[in-house]
């Protein structure tokens, strides 16, 4: 995953800051690994269950990597001693 930031600290007094940012992120790549327990099933179940996993795994890497890239807005407050 990339993040960009583009920020702003604006100094309100000797003491107080205000920080605005816009920000982006990207994912490039991701690696999903679902598992259930499947202890007490049956091999034809054990084997279905196998098969749901994979189809799980590649559904949430391809949704990350084609749908996962949210704008982010901060707005922070500090104090400078």
């Amino acid at each position: 995953m990339v993040d960009l930031e583009l920020g702003w600290d604006i100094a309100l007094d000797e003491h107080w800051t205000l920080r605005a940012a816009l920000g982006w992120s990207y994912t490039f790549n991701s690696k999903t690994t679902l598992w259930a327990d499947k202890s007490g099933l049956g091999p034809a179940r054990q084997r279905g269950l196998q098969t749901l996993e994979r189809a799980g795994e590649f559904y949430l890497d391809d949704i990350f990597q084609s749908y996962v890239h949210p704008p982010s807005l901060v707005l922070g407050v500090g104090y400078v001693f």
